[in-house]
Formats: C-alpha cells, structure tokens, sequence
C-alpha cells in the first residue's frame, strides 16, 4: 500500500477528515450554498481512504451532503438486483437458463427462448420499457404502474433482436428480474434482499424503494438546472425496481464494497459468479457480468458502472486487483460521475501499464474526411453521423472521438473500445464497427436527399401502431416534415430517399409496388423497428 493511503486510512480511523486539494478541485462547481451536489467515498482494502460531501442534500432546508447522505442510485442498482437473482438460483429458486416465461407466462413466445440469463446480460432484445412508455404517449412526468409496463411488454409482437444475439441495454430486463423473484420466491425484490443481503450486511440504509410513501432519512433530493435560473426539484413517481430504484448511501456502500472480496454473503461460487461474461451467438464475448461491466483502464482491469435517472448520477468505479474503489453519487442532473470517479482514480490512484501506445509513424496519413458522412444500419434500423474534428472523427450519437490507426482504420479508446474499418468508395462506403462485448454491425453510407421531397413524396398523413396502441402524424411543414405524437413534436430531417431522422432515433418509410406510401418503420434508441400503417 503507498504512504498516501497509509496515512490516509490512518486519519480516516481517528474520525478527521482526509483532504485533497485536487480531488476537491473536481467538485468546486457544486460545494457552496445553494446548490446541490455530490457525496465521494474512496475504498481501499475495506476501508474508506477518502470521503467527503459537496453542496447540499435538501435546498429547502439547506441541509449539507455528506457520506450518510441516501441517494437513488438509477442504473447503479442494477447490481443488486442481479445478485439478488443469483442468490435466489442459489437457494434453488430458480435456473439461469429458465425460460423468462416459466415465472412471467403472460410475456410474448419468443424464437430463440429468452431465458434469465439474457435479461442479465442485456442480450434478450426485449425492448426497453421506459422508451416504449415514452413512444406509447407517457410523457417524463407521466406516473404508470408495473401492471402498465407489463401489459405493454405482453403486448409486443416484435423483439429488437433474437435473444442471445447482440447487446442492447435495456431497462425491461432488469425490472423483468424483479417480477420474477417476486413469483419464484414469493417475496418481493425489496424484501428479498433486506433478508439475504442489507440486513445480513449491516446496510441500515439500503433498500428497494417500491413504496413511494415510505419516509427515507437522510434523503438526499434530486435536482435539475431551472430553465432561468438556480434549481428545480427533478424526480420521479415512478416505483418500479430491478433497474433502479435502489436507495443508499457512501457509508453502506462500504460493506457492500467488502462483500466484493469476502463473499460473506453468497459465497466464493457466487463471488466470481457474478463477473462472468457469456458469449454471444455469434462468438463475440460480452464484456457486461450481472449488472456490471468488466473492462480495463489504464492497463488495469475494472467493475464499474454508473446511473443516470431525473436529478440523479451516480458512479461505481472498481479497481479489483489493487482492492481500490470509487463511488460517487451525485443529486443533480449536471454532473457527471461516471466522469468524476475516473478523474478521482487519476489523481489518486497511481497509473498502471497503459500498454504500447500506438507511434506516429504507423497512423495513416489519410484524412478522415474521406469518411465523414450518415451511415445506416438496416438491421437495426441506426443512424451514425460522422464528422471531422481536426484530425479525429466524432460519432455524434455514441459521443465518441476516433483517432486514425492506420490505412482505413479509426480507434475510440474507454470503457467499451470501438473499431471503425472503412471499405469502398464514394458513393458505396462501407463502415464496419467492432466494439467489445458487441455483435459485429455493418453501416453503408447513404446520400441526403432535399426535405420538401418528403411532401411532394406523399408522406404526410396518419399512421397507426398496433404495438404500442398510438397514431402518429406526419405533417408537412414549409421547411419540411414534422413527426407529432401524443407525447411529443419532432422535425424530421431527410438523410436518404424516404429515411428520416427526428430527435430520438429514425424513421423510414415503405411503399407498394405502385409507389403508395403503406407506412413506415420507426426506431429509438433501445426500442427498434416499430411498424405504423398508413391509414
């Protein structure tokens, strides 16, 4: 251990604060009256090395954050309710490889048969719920209830690929995990795991938050940016768990820490269990375990991951074979702590091989404007827009920066490393993307064509989804399309002969033989390939 955490850990154990200037640095923004902020607990070998509060838990009553500060942890206790899966196939509960059906008969027959597996490793390709409640007409403060969302999962006659065939983040599978330990151990998953993990644990602080009556101390509020000026509450009535959900606080977080190592709860079997990455179809191995993912940063290898849900972002950051950890929970909307937890690991924790950088000499001289453009992915139905900055290309929709490796070849380094390989020229160019954890998928670039052909095409008018139950409007606008719903107004900007985009994800229309517009395909995000009937 270096002298920095020796003596860090030392000042921990005699109750005074341990400081940084430079950790401290990176929360400046929001550690002063009248804003919300962060609380940041660094863990080595099952000990805090570091913890503090920035800003406040509760604006109206200005009350400070601090380590015993209980947060929402959004995607974070995604985590949690996999291990609590585990622990029930543990206790005979429940197989893996259970056909989801078995515990939930009133979800569609699916060819592949999706097991509780798939929901684990986000490969099912159930569409994600808070995006189809989205599409079906519920607004951001709409309120719904688990009965709503899973009368619309039986309800879809389509999935977003074959289980077990790609990766695809979705928030149905782990609020799916919830229902199903419900029925196969007759508890829910907020009282299952205080009775096999938080209370075994001493995590006084932690619990499901399926009650949205239930009073939480120490709750720490979430906020967002008011449109003006200062902050406006940000949350949610919704009580859905398994996906998020979790509440808790730096100081629990400690034992859960612990547990990583000690298995005092599940075991050694359920340990390592609860890293593995399985394959997928197509031999590709998955980089995502049970509701985390396992990846490397510079040269050492990880468990991170981190949550994002109204006036909530939090950050779990592992570095498992220096027994060092980070996690930041944020109650605001502003912050970034995935961001924040790799920068608290650069300052504190000291660099590891980074392995052979790529030299000069073997970077291709070719310039990345021969590749800027739209690309589309009809299987997924997946726009990708590529732009030049400097000598980098940017992917606008995945935010992610390439530097040249070579001949026709473009790297994006991080969590998920991403290759781009181009192919063919101008106008038949060809992107093939391999990113770890993920099924090989093939982009051809396509060809803008002028917004008023959608008009004169005949594109405007109804359309109806009997999936999601709802009619959008295509309207024709004098600068082009408009795409309205019962929950939102979207332009749509033309990128190929009858595709479109609007602002969360693409639309493309088909037509009969004779050249009738009979509907179009609509994709967004985590939710693919919705058919609407022209009416």
């Amino acid at each position: 251990m270096s002298k920095l955490f020796i003596v860090a850990a030392l000042i921990v154990q005699s109750s005074a604060l341990y400081a940084d200037e430079r950790v401290d640095a990176l929360f400046e923004e929001w550690d002063r009256p009248g804003s919300p902020g962060c609380a940041l607990g660094v863990i080595q070998d099952g000990q805090f090395v570091y913890r503090r509060g920035y800003g406040s838990a509760d604006l109206d009553h200005g009350i400070p954050l601090s380590s015993a500060s209980v947060f929402r942890m959004a995607s974070v206790s995604k985590q949690f309710a996999a291990f609590a899966t585990l622990l029930a196939e543990q206790q005979g509960k429940l197989s893996l490889d259970d056909d989801i059906r078995i515990h939930v008969a009133e979800l569609p027959v699916n060819d592949p048969v999706v097991t509780i597996r798939h929901l684990i490793h986000h490969s099912s390709g159930i569409r994600d719920y808070l995006t189809l409640m989205s599409l079906a007409g519920y607004d951001d403060d709409a309120i719904y209830s688990e009965a709503d969302v899973l009368e619309r999962l039986a309800r879809q006659e389509r999935s977003n690929f074959p289980a077990g065939s790609e990766f695809l983040y979705s928030n149905s599978g782990y609020f799916l995990l919830s229902q199903i330990v419900l029925r196969a151990t007759g508890e829910s998953l907020a009282e299952f795991s205080q009775r096999f993990i938080f209370g075994p644990l001493g995590m006084d602080d932690t619990h499901f938050h399926d009650d949205l009556r239930k009073i939480v101390k120490r709750r720490a509020t979430g906020y967002r940016p008011h449109a003006s000026e200062g902050w406006e509450i940000d949350t949610t009535m919704l009580d859905m768990v398994g996906d998020g959900g979790l509440y808790t606080s730096v100081d629990d977080l400690l034992a859960w820490d612990r547990n990583f190592y000690t298995g005092e709860v599940g075991g050694e079997d359920l340990r390592l269990k609860r890293l593995e990455t399985p394959t997928l179809s197509g031999g590709e191995r998955q980089n995502y375990a049970s509701g985390v993912v396992v990846a490397s940063d510079r040269g050492r290898e990880t468990v991170s991951h981190g949550g994002s849900f109204v006036g909530y972002r939090t950050a779990m950051l592992m570095f498992p074979e220096e027994r060092w950890s980070t996690y930041i929970l944020c109650n605001t909307s502003s912050a970034s702590a995935t961001e924040l937890a790799k920068s608290v690991a650069e300052i504190l924790l000291p660099a590891g091989d980074t392995g052979a950088a790529l030299s000069e000499a073997s970077r291709s001289d070719r310039t990345s404007r021969l590749w800027d453009g739209v690309y589309w992915d009809a299987h997924s139905g997946e726009l990708a827009e590529l732009v030049v900055d400097g000598e980098k290309l940017l992917w606008k929709e995945r935010e992610l920066s390439f530097s040249s490796a070579g001949d026709d070849r473009f790297e994006a380094s991080g969590e998920e490393p991403t290759t781009l390989e181009f192919a063919g020229r101008d106008p038949h160019v060809r992107m093939t993307v391999r990113q770890t954890g993920q099924r090989v998928l093939v982009y051809e670039r396509v060809e803008a064509q002028a917004a008023s052909d959608g008009v004169r095409g005949g594109l405007p008018g109804e359309y109806t989804c009997t999936e999601l139950s709802v009619t959008y409007v295509v309207v024709g606008a004098p600068d082009g399309l408009v795409l309205t719903a019962p929950s939102f107004s979207s332009p749509m900007e033309a990128v190929f002969v009858d595709g479109y985009r609007w602002d969360d994800g693409s639309v493309w229309f088909t037509r009969s033989s004779t050249g009738e517009v009979t509907g179009f395909t609509l994709t967004s995000g985590r939710a693919r390939n919705f058919w609407f009937d022209r009416r």
